[in-house]
């Protein structure tokens, strides 16, 4: 019943008749699995000014060399399916999805789960068909996705590989679920291969906004955040863990000592000196070519602010993780304990900071800057240095 219709006994797929009407009309008794009246099959596939009883007499004579008369009822007002003793894959994703179902059972289940309801047998003209097709379909194909997604999440700790063939196979059946994506985002990390995690997230944002006009949503976000820096690319020196009290969290000393700059170093002495004495107006960017340096100067800027007593606020962010929104900002944030953060502001930073509680229904940009200028402002006016 799922994918294309077959009748197979003793391991022998039969032959179908080569009518469309009389495939559809055994797809649909076994599916819907209850008598119905002769007038009414008449209706759904023969409705016409020929003689339907005499088509739906032809139909039958060519299924009873398939189902037998113990499975295929028939009497002068009604035709109907039996089920018992027939092994039908539709059923046995139905049963999957009961509660407390073995992981064996629902893996024999999805492995059945191929395709769509009675895939090619559509029949545009017998609209009453055509349109119960259609509906079950769907349901169908949302009792495909649920099973797939209780698969991959029982299998996500025990057989990550495995979980990740039924996260795929989820994202098969809705292409355009944010949920799928992130499923398949989730498993790739936990396999450890984020780089591939990330190649799916930036394929997913460019299908959710070429297909829905519909930027990343929270869950796959998520997904993405939770592969920490893992995604960093290996040419790349990642910057040092950044800390918020010096008391607490003094990184360790730089173990390489910084040959020349003597320019760039005394801008940053002289940038580190006006924050200390709360007249810094000045932004300062460094740039240049990969491997000239520039890490390792931004380290000796983050050292002389904290032995200023200042407090140093870190974010990294690479050309691969360049759709993770506000990802830089992100890091640096978390950079601060929780209760350093105002109470006044937690609901507001909500959106990058999620583990500060719900997030405003509204999302609305300008007060997330506004919470982070915010933000700044009072940790500048705390008396130390910001950087």
């Amino acid at each position: 019943m799922l994918g294309d219709i077959a009748v197979v006994r003793g391991g022998r797929a039969l032959p179908l008749p080569a009518s469309k009407k009389t495939r559809a009309l055994l797809g649909y008794l076994v599916a819907t699995g209850t008598p119905h009246l002769r007038e009414r099959l008449c209706e759904l596939l023969w409705d016409g000014p020929d003689d339907p009883r005499a088509a739906l007499r032809w139909s039958l004579s060519k299924l009873r060399p398939l189902v037998d008369e113990a499975h295929l009822v028939a009497d002068r007002e009604r035709v109907g399916f039996v089920g018992g003793g027939v092994d039908v894959d539709l059923h046995a994703l139905r049963s999957a999805l009961a509660d407390d179902v073995p992981v064996d059972e629902l893996r024999r289940a999805a492995e059945r789960a191929s395709g769509e309801l009675l895939d090619g047998l559509d029949l545009p003209d017998c609209f009453r068909f055509h349109a119960w097709c259609t509906a079950e379909r769907e349901a169908v194909r949302g009792e495909r996705i649920k099973l797939f997604a209780a698969l991959s999440a029982r299998l996500a700790d025990s057989a990550p590989d495995e979980a990740l063939k039924w996260a795929r196979a989820r994202l098969a059946a809705d292409p355009l679920s944010d949920a799928a994506h992130a499923a398949v985002v989730r498993c790739l990390g936990a396999l450890g291969r984020t780089r591939d995690a990330i190649a799916h997230f930036d394929d997913a944002r460019r299908l959710l906004a070429a297909e829905l006009g519909a930027r990343p949503t929270p869950e796959l976000t998520r997904a993405r955040d939770e592969l920490g820096h893992r995604a960093a690319p290996a040419t790349v020196a990642p910057a040092p863990a950044p800390v918020a009290a010096p008391a607490q969290r003094e990184p360790a000393a730089a173990t390489r000592a910084l040959v020349g700059r003597a320019r760039e170093r005394a801008i940053l002495g002289a940038a580190v000196d006006a924050a200390a004495a709360g007249q810094a107006r000045e932004l300062l960017l460094v740039v240049g070519e990969p491997g000239i340096g520039k890490s390792r100067l931004l380290d000796e800027l983050a050292a002389a602010m904290r032995a200023a007593g200042g407090l140093v606020l870190g974010g990294r962010a690479f050309e691969a993780e360049m759709v993770r929104p506000y990802g830089a900002w992100i890091d640096a944030l978390r950079t601060l304990d929780t209760d350093e953060i105002p109470a006044a502001l937690r609901v507001e930073l909500a959106p990058l900071l999620p583990e500060l509680g719900a997030a405003p229904t509204t999302g609305d940009r300008t007060r997330l800057y506004d919470a982070v200028v915010a933000l700044l402002s009072q940790l500048a006016r705390a008396g130390r240095p910001l950087s």
